[in-house]
């Protein structure tokens, strides 16, 4: 939308200028699920929390005038941003509390 309401782009255009945001969202994505499974879900999506306000400085900064590199750089950090907190979060909501052995339900 930013292309085409300041920029004076087309709809493909500003469709061929997306793929920062859902490069860095596939990277990690990828990464943190193999993340989680080593550290556990809490870090990583702390991890991926603090990279989202780190791309939301610059975000925050982009002007009419500010070029699609420096646009396409934080877009870039929000994806990867989004796949680190994204992910795991809905992993560790989807599984459930861990399970304990029969005996320790018992007592």
């Amino acid at each position: 939308m930013r292309g085409q309401g300041t920029r004076g782009r087309d709809a493909f255009g500003t469709g061929l200028r997306l793929p920062a945001t859902t490069g860095g969202l596939l990277v990690s994505a990828r990464a943190s699920t193999a993340l989680a499974d080593r550290l556990g879900p809490r870090p990583v999506v702390s991890a991926g929390l603090a990279v989202l306000c780190f791309a939301a400085l610059p975000g925050s900064r982009t002007e009419t005038a500010s070029g699609y590199g420096f646009t396409a750089l934080w877009l870039t950090l929000a994806g990867l941003g989004s796949g680190l907190t994204t992910v795991p979060a809905r992993d560790a909501a989807l599984g459930g509390p861990p399970r304990r052995p029969a005996a320790a339900q018992d007592r």
